[in-house]
């Protein structure tokens, strides 16, 4: 028994040690001259003395027959950088076989228990006696008492000796085999684990030479759990050790974690249990327990880096470890708390507003019950430790991601790898599957079909007989109890799940089906059909929709049972269907290449260096101790160096704090001087605010009174009404409710802003001046929607007034439940061929060319889409064949009407578009890809764009992924040449893609040219051959040549994208895409010096040829043919939009009007809705510092915004639009009715208008008359005219042609009930009554049931709305306009002048209309007058020719588009 220096163990030791250096060099010679004499040394003692004697401070003494552990001197140095005194032995095997029952040790091997011993020893050093001879370390304090008796186990005595129960060696025939304390802990660790130990022994984690990776994951099973088995059964050969983190969790219990558990080997029970102080619900935000035992697990397992495959049961910790940190997204928690949802149907929605119903009806199964602001902070928290960690996100496909960015726009940001899970090798080889001749179609449904996995689906499809189907459902679980019974149904309820292949060998099915109806991120099952070559029909959700090429690897179906029946009827009868879709089945990747491309994410994991494996020798350390002490001083000597100079900066520094304290708290006490004037102000406000209260009170206690005369009337109307009436009556005791609410919330958020302003830490401390900033934001909300309830509350009241209770509920239901966009996809189904026709015009409008080169599936599907969406234009329909070597030539020449062009050699995309071209007749050219599907009016959409817009070159179409999410959207090429498709992955609704809008270019995959300027342009570029930027560089000569280039997004065409040419930029024809870049820049350069560079807001990128963004917010969405008011803001964005302004629209209410709204996104304005635009507060957060102006339209909107756009937009011009004056309108109303409380409210509409106008930067009249009334009410406020704007039609009927009357308007505003009512009731009878032949035309929107009655009457003709009025307009003799109250310029009459259709009015209806009476129009303001008015013009042609022509006139020099551009440019410019 020797102590041994060993020079060629140098380098090995030095591995081991934590200071990596053991001797010092000057030691090295006397090291070896050392090492003879320890050789000759015949027992422990000896060595040791000898050993001491050549000046050993330290010795690790070894038998010469010891096979050294790995990492052994790094163990017993642990246990010495504890306390380093005394003798430190590591135990033995025969030590453990004395413990107790545990007699099983001696048949498993020293080196098998060293790996246990590592993994669950406690790593504390435990008090015993003796030492083991065959290793141990002793300190210097050791060998200097050797020459003191030993004890009976020879220690010296008064030295400790101490075992470490994390190491074991080998017996030795002197090794004392007594138990003791470390053994016995030691083997009670081993025993707790219930495992056989010799067949799944662990990694020595830290002493291999591999990365150690830390899987964190939930503790109920599924898919994650077999992505993480699956990465550690393909790491066991890749220098890779894994450890896995599971929440010990009860699934009933709503996946409560109440201990965290680790393990090496999933199969196995864990190394370690933490039960939790607190047990986590769902998932922490942080927890002590979880940060310590993460601390814990990453220093004595050596933890390189960490993959988080969930986090429920866990604190976001596990993401804030500090190694490299990446996660793999199997699910879409938390950033949504469900497991089990549709995240890719675009019906899906992922709001906040959303999020609130689904907590508030408690669908968050199975998480436990939350407030739904721990779901908003939870997903807000993980989102900033993702960030925190530059974690990359792995996700099994594309649609998980994009999904994932949906719910949270910020992972966009985020790195992103798309990797598939991997698929291992099965455990046996499967045998042959094939099918043989039968005359039943065999279906297997692999796999658990509870829930959204198919059940209903599947009880669906077999409530009625299929004949020539059999069923298998193996695996199905409990849920397929159901289905026990039925005809030609086989059910097997379980299985292991390694025995697949072998019930697939013996059932041999023709096919699989896979029923969800709930979205998967991946599907296993998918991986295992085709790697065992099943064909495979699914539903058309989720990874489905991805994965499958439909028609060519698999068949996709909607999750319908119609749909299904179809399909399997189909494929019964087809067998070559069938054979094809074997054949077909891709290639499934191996785990193991999956586990190289989730090790390569991490680069920068660090690597513990390790010591080789065990050899038969033996060492001596000598020196450690005093190079230790020797380090330890020195670094002590620096520290103190280190400290002085700190000292002296420090001194320095609190000299130069006392006197930045000294500023800093007088800047805090002005600060807390303003906080207090801003307190009292706040006060006032609040005060005015009660007495508001107030005042609605006592209108409500005045409407109660009104009330009960209605509920009078009402008794004797339908019982239905009654019904209206108590909805009324709720909805206004929940508008109360929630003011009073918003009242004390608010008054709470003060209390808290004025402690917080008034504490010593918010003057002293610069970070908590954030939390006044959180307090203002919320503040700030409060009152927007405190302000929009009283607006609402006041309208209210002022509709049951003037409306009633029925006509107040009926506005209500049209303002409120507006319908929503749809996108339905139209996509053939891939069926076997058969001959069909598609349009073939003698002289075509518009030349269709489809280029092609094989995939003749997806050339069917786009002819058959064409065909099954005929347009109202003429068009041919040209395929050119660029010598395609699979069925094209002989399938394609059998359409009917196709015109069918094949290449002699294969010339490209490019040399293919320019032979089609060549060829069409057309005066228009569309190129379409032949993998794609088109839409409904999807080519009368293009083509009408080239003639609704001015100086259109080329328009482009909404592109859209088979599965619903968009590719692109326009394009937009930045200053480098990089392209952005706009858009992509986004939802295709969402309004920011859905108007009109100028694009730097669109994706030739659907585009529309003139002919004759392609021509021009000699077709698409072969300096781009064969293909990728011919499309960008085609529209560039679009704009240079002085015309633009448009997105059309009415026009949409599905893109199966890639199938042409692949996605990889790296090969085959797409790596032209990056070559053919270059070339781009190199032409365009001096253009794209004016685009935008990249990394701009996208928001300014995509309209940087725009000049200045305005945003426009009405009470509704405008409907020009039912309202003067409508038509006018209409019009005023059509001149906005010339000017070259970007316009977004959003009515107050945030509804959209499937057509009015379209209107508006064809002009080119982007229109947004509600879910779109859930918070307004928000949205003029993130968008109101990009406005250059904001225009308010009417008083009671105005109100609720000013604020927001004062606190987010302030380089915004703030423009307050009257429409027309409100409380001139209401002045004239009270004067009419002499009522006093009208005139108490116009009083009150008064002063809120007036004070708008002081608040805004400029007021909008549409009149004279008005700007000179309000120079003298606000003189300081800056008043301009914008009146009405129409176009001049012209008379196009003469007075001969012409007979009766009309009257025409929107009858939600009363002075037009008011004025029909009086014409009807006093002034026609007069007229009747000499010229009984005349009739009275009622024409408008939302007449009330008082104003259609009176159709009923002789000479009345009621028509309501009419959705075209011109043929009204030119056949009618005369227009009139009895109001008798109201404000502003009265659109009625401009249109009709416009028409040239004279009008006879009220003082009132011509007001501020620059109109000379007896000239323009006649003007009468009693009913008598009015009538003879009426009378002598209806007889007088030749003063209607006069009213006629002067009226045009009017309108043309008032009235005209040019007169508003000029008021505009006044108005927005000054």
């Amino acid at each position: 028994m020797i102590a041994l220096y060993d020079p060629e163990l140098e380098s090995t030791l030095a591995q081991q040690s934590p200071e990596g250096e053991l001797l010092h060099p000057t030691a090295r010679e006397h090291a070896w001259l050392n090492l003879q004499q320890v050789a000759r040394a015949a027992s422990p003692l000896q060595a040791l003395q000898l050993a001491r004697s050549a000046g050993a401070r330290c010795v690790l003494l070894l038998a010469a027959d010891q096979s050294v552990p790995k990492g052994l001197l790094h163990r017993l140095m642990l246990a010495m950088d504890a306390r380093p005194d005394g003798v430190i032995s590591p135990l033995c095997v025969d030590q453990l076989t004395t413990c107790g029952d545990t007699a099983s040790f001696a048949h498993v091997g020293q080196a098998v228990l060293d790996r246990w011993a590592w993994v669950v020893g406690d790593r504390t050093a435990l008090a015993g006696q003796g030492f083991n001879p065959a290793a141990s370390l002793w300190c210097e304090d050791a060998l200097e008492s050797l020459s003191r008796p030993l004890d009976g186990f020879g220690i010296p005595f008064g030295i400790d000796s101490r075992w470490i129960p994390y190491a074991v060696v080998g017996d030795h025939e002197h090794t004392a085999t007594a138990p003791n304390a470390a053994a016995l802990q030691l083997a009670g660790s081993l025993r707790e684990l219930d495992t056989s130990l010799d067949q799944h022994p662990p990694a020595l984690f830290g002493l291999d030479a591999c990365k150690v990776l830390l899987h964190v994951l939930h503790g109920w099973g599924g898919g994650s759990e077999r992505f993480v088995r699956d990465l550690m059964a393909a790491g066991q050969d890749q220098q890779t050790a894994h450890l896995v983190l599971r929440a010990e969790a009860d699934p009933q219990a709503h996946l409560t974690a109440r201990a965290l558990c680790l393990h090496h080997d999933l199969t196995q029970p864990p190394l370690r249990r933490w039960v939790l102080s607190n047990p986590i619900a769902v998932t922490a935000l942080h927890c002590g327990d979880v940060q310590d035992l993460l601390q814990t697990v990453c220093a004595e397992f050596s933890v390189s880096a960490v993959l988080v495959s969930s986090v429920i049961g866990h604190s976001l910790d596990v993401l804030r470890t500090g190694l490299p940190t990446n996660v793999v997204c199997h699910d879409y928690f938390p950033l949504w708390p469900q497991l089990h949802a549709d995240f890719g149907s675009n019906d899906f929605d992922g709001s906040d507003s959303a999020l609130e119903v689904l907590v508030g009806k408690g669908s968050v199964a199975p998480f436990q019950a939350q407030p739904v602001d721990y779901w908003r902070y939870l997903r807000q928290q993980y989102l900033a430790a993702v960030a925190e960690a530059d974690a990359t996100l792995f996700a099994p496909t594309h649609s998980v991601r994009a999904n994932l960015c949906r719910l949270a726009n910020a992972l966009t940001d985020c790195h992103w790898r798309v990797q598939a899970h991997g698929l291992p090798p099965w455990p046996q080889q499967p045998g042959d599957n094939t099918p043989p001749p039968r005359d039943r179609l065999r279906v297997l449904v692999p796999g658990r079909i509870n829930g959204g996995k198919g059940e209903d689906l599947l009880a669906q499809l077999l409530s009625e007989p299929l004949p020539g189907i059999e069923w298998i459902l193996l695996g199905c679980g409990h849920a397929g109890m159901r289905f026990f019974g039925l005809d030609d149904v086989h059910v097997v309820l379980n299985y292991e799940h390694d025995a697949l292949p072998a019930h697939i060998a013996a059932l041999k099915p023709d096919l699989a089906f896979l029923p969800a109806t709930v979205a998967e991120t991946f599907s296993y099952s998918l991986s295992e059909l085709w790697s065992l070559q099943l064909p495979v029909l699914a539903t058309r959700i989720g990874s489905y929709a991805e994965r499958i090429r439909d028609g060519i690897d698999g068949l996709l179906i909607e999750p319908e049972a119609a749909q299904a029946r179809v399909a399997l009827q189909r494929l019964r009868d087809r067998p070559d269907l069938l054979k094809r879709l074997r054949a077909n089945a891709p290639q499934q990747s191996a785990t193991s290449e999956v586990h190289a491309h989730y090790l390569a994410a991490f680069p920068d994991a660090p690597l513990i260096a390790a010591d080789t494996s065990g050899v038969p020798t033996a060492c001596v350390l000598q020196h450690l101790q005093e190079m230790r002490l020797r380090r330890a001083l020195q670094q002590q000597a620096d520290t103190l160096q280190l400290l002085t100079a700190a000292q002296q900066v420090e001194l320095e520094k609190r000299g130069a704090w006392g006197f930045a304290l000294d500023k800093e708290l007088g800047a805090a006490k002005n600060e807390l001087t303003a906080a207090r004037s801003e307190t009292a102000r706040e006060r006032l406000r609040n005060a005015a605010l009660v007495q508001a209260v107030e005042d609605t009170k006592s209108e409500l206690e005045n409407a109660d009174a009104e009330l009960a005369d209605i509920r009078r009337v009402l008794q004797e109307e339908e019982k239905g009404l009654l019904h209206d009436f108590m909805a009324e009556q709720a909805l206004a005791s929940q508008i109360r409710q929630r003011l009073i609410d918003l009242h004390a919330e608010r008054m709470h958020f003060e209390q808290t802003r004025n402690a917080v302003l008034q504490s010593r830490s918010w003057r002293l401390t610069r970070p908590l001046r954030g939390v006044r900033r959180l307090v203002g934001a919320v503040l700030s909300r409060l009152r927007f929607r405190q302000q929009r309830l009283l607006s609402v509350l006041h309208r209210s009241l002022r509709s049951l007034k003037s409306r009633g209770l029925k006509g107040t509920l009926q506005r209500a239901r049209q303002e409120f439940s507006p319908a929503q966009p749809t996108i339905d996809l139209h996509i053939p189904v891939a069926e076997p061929f058969a001959p069909f026709e598609l349009p073939c015009p003698e002289q075509p409008m518009v030349s269709v060319i489809i280029p092609a080169y094989n995939h003749l599936n997806h050339t069917l599907t786009c002819l058959r889409s064409i065909a099954a969406q005929p347009s109202m234009v003429s068009a041919e329909i040209i395929v050119v064949d660029d010598c395609s070597s699979d069925e094209t030539e002989v399938t394609l020449p059998q359409i009917g009407g196709l015109r069918y062009l094949r290449n002699a050699q294969n010339l490209g995309f490019i040399g293919a578009c320019n032979a089609g071209a060549d060829a069409a007749r057309g005066d228009y050219l569309v190129f379409l890809n032949n993998d794609t599907a088109v839409q409904p009016g999807w080519l009368d959409a293009l083509m009408e764009t080239f003639t609704t817009h001015a100086n259109v070159g080329l328009v482009g179409a909404k592109l859209i992924y088979p599965d619903g999410r968009l590719q692109e959207a326009g394009g937009i090429v930045f200053a480098d040449a990089s392209g952005w498709n706009y858009g992509r992955f986004g939802d295709p609704s969402a309004p920011e893609y859905n108007f009109v809008r100028e694009a730097d270019y669109c994706s030739g995959a659907a585009i529309a040219v003139p002919t004759a300027l392609f021509r021009e342009f000699d077709g698409f570029d072969r300096h781009y051959a064969p293909a990728y930027y011919e499309d960008t560089d085609l529209a560039m000569k679009v704009w240079d040549k002085g015309l633009r280039v448009l997105y059309q997004p009415a026009a949409a065409v599905v893109h199966f994208e890639g199938i042409s040419s692949g996605t990889d930029t790296t090969t085959g024809v797409k790596a032209y895409q990056v070559v053919n870049q270059q070339k781009f820049l190199e032409r365009w350069q001096a253009r794209l010096q004016r685009h935008p560079v990249a990394g701009t807001r996208i928001e300014l990128a995509r309209q940087h040829r725009d000049g200045r963004r305005v945003l426009i917010i009405d009470a509704t969405t405008p409907t020009p043919d039912q309202d003067s008011g409508s038509l006018r803001m209409l019009n005023l964005m059509k001149v906005l939009r010339a000017e070259g302004y970007a316009i977004s629209f959003f009515a107050d209410n945030r509804a959209w009007l499937p057509r009015y709204t379209a209107e508006l996104q064809q002009l080119g304005v982007e229109v947004l809705w509600h879910p779109y635009l859930s918070d307004p507060v928000r949205w003029f957060a993130e968008q109101g510092p990009l406005l250059d102006a904001v225009i308010l339209s009417r008083h009671y909107i105005a109100s609720q915004y000013v604020d927001l756009v004062r606190q987010h937009a302030p380089k915004a011009t703030l423009v307050f639009d009257t429409v027309d004056l409100h409380y001139l309108r209401e002045q004239r109303e009270a004067a009419l009715a002499n009522r006093e409380d009208l005139h108490k409210q116009a009083a009150v509409t008064r002063e809120k208008e007036l004070d708008l106008m002081r608040r805004c930067d400029v007021t909008l009249v549409v009149s004279p008359v008005e700007q000179a009334l309000l120079a003298s009410d606000v003189p300081e406020a800056r008043v301009e005219v914008l009146s009405n704007v129409h176009e001049v039609f012209g008379r196009r009927a003469e007075f001969a042609e012409r007979a009766d009357l009309m009257f025409v308007g929107g009858y939600q505003h009363p002075p037009n009930v008011d004025a029909v009512q009086w014409f009807a009731n006093d002034i026609l009878p007069l007229i009747r009554a000499q010229e009984p032949t005349i009739r009275f035309h009622i024409i408008g929107s939302k007449a009330p049931e008082s104003i259609a009655k009176l159709g009923e009457q002789d000479g009345i003709v009621f028509h309501g709305f009419v959705e075209n009025i011109e043929p009204l307009l030119d056949r009618i003799r005369i227009a009139v306009a009895p109001l008798r109250w109201g404000a502003g310029v009265k659109g009625k009459v401009n249109m009709s002048m416009s028409y040239g259709q004279p009008v006879v009015a009220t003082p009132i209806a011509v007001e501020g209309m620059y109109a000379e009476p007896e000239r323009d129009v006649l003007v009468a303001d009693s009913a008598e007058a009015f009538a003879s008015a009426v009378l002598r013009l209806y007889h007088d042609e030749a003063l209607w020719q006069q009213l006629s022509a002067n009226g045009l006139q009017n309108v043309q020099s008032h009235f005209s588009f040019d007169a508003a551009r000029a008021s505009l440019r006044r108005v927005l410019m000054h």
